[in-house]
């Protein structure tokens, strides 16, 4: 006898559920991911047959959902591979709840440093690292979008035991046009994340400032990243840090 346990997300969501679109349908495998702003569902593409990712928001209308799915439409125009962007496929409304099909990801570069049991990584294992980041954000410059929110859960690894270190920046739920950004203006964050302050100002090199921090962070000393984590920190940041 096969007993099939329905797991329920916001309460209208469920595994096995299917997540039908003009293009295709989502069987929706399982659920990973959680934040202020709803899950992330394992699916599986049943007219492609390959495995996607599905943000499902708890609340489809906080008005930060619409600027998420504007920043996405505006990045596809971006070639995803070549600019080592995250590929949005389609918004969907399901059960009065919006979903984003997203491609499917390995793990964050903070995941990855954690599993190396917070070992730094080498020059040679940074470098690619770097140099893809930086073309994802002349990329980004380049259609008129800043991302504000750089920092390790965001920039995550595509395959890393076929392709260790091809990495792709995610997560445009903060992006902000650049003609919108002023100096001085106030940027807010998940709470989640924990901060005593809620809050960051943006500065004219804020660019080169949050990659440099992207770049400590990975070449830190074992020791570095063990006081980081030990209490050092709020509590909130320790396992998802703002840099």
């Amino acid at each position: 006898v096969c007993v099939c346990v329905c797991v329920c997300v916001c309460g209208c969501v469920c595994k096995w559920d299917i997540i039908h679109s003009d293009n295709t349908h989502y069987l929706i495998m399982d659920f990973n991911g959680e934040g202020c702003f709803g899950k992330v569902a394992q699916c599986f593409d049943l007219i492609t047959f390959e495995m996607v990712a599905i943000k499902i928001h708890k609340d489809s209308d906080d008005p930060t959902i619409q600027r998420e799915v504007a920043m996405l439409e505006a990045v596809r125009a971006l070639d995803p591979h070549k600019k080592n962007i995250l590929r949005f496929m389609e918004n969907i409304m399901f059960n009065n709840l919006s979903c984003l099909a997203l491609e499917m990801l390995d793990r964050s570069l903070w995941d990855l440093i954690e599993e190396r049991n917070w070992e730094p990584l080498s020059t040679s294992e940074i470098g690619p690292v770097t140099h893809q980041l930086l073309f994802a954000f002349e990329a980004l410059k380049n259609i008129g979008i800043m991302h504000t929110d750089l920092k390790p859960v965001n920039i995550m690894v595509v395959n890393h035991k076929d392709q260790p270190f091809r990495i792709k920046l995610i997560d445009f739920g903060l992006g902000l046009p650049v003609s919108k950004a002023k100096v001085g203006m106030i940027m807010h964050l998940c709470s989640e994340q924990g901060f005593s302050l809620q809050s960051q100002l943006i500065k004219k090199k804020k660019k080169k400032s949050y990659g440099n921090c992207i770049l400590f962070h990975c070449s830190a000393t074992k020791r570095s990243q063990r006081i980081m984590v030990s209490g050092m920190v709020p509590p909130a940041m320790q396992h998802q840090p703002h840099w």
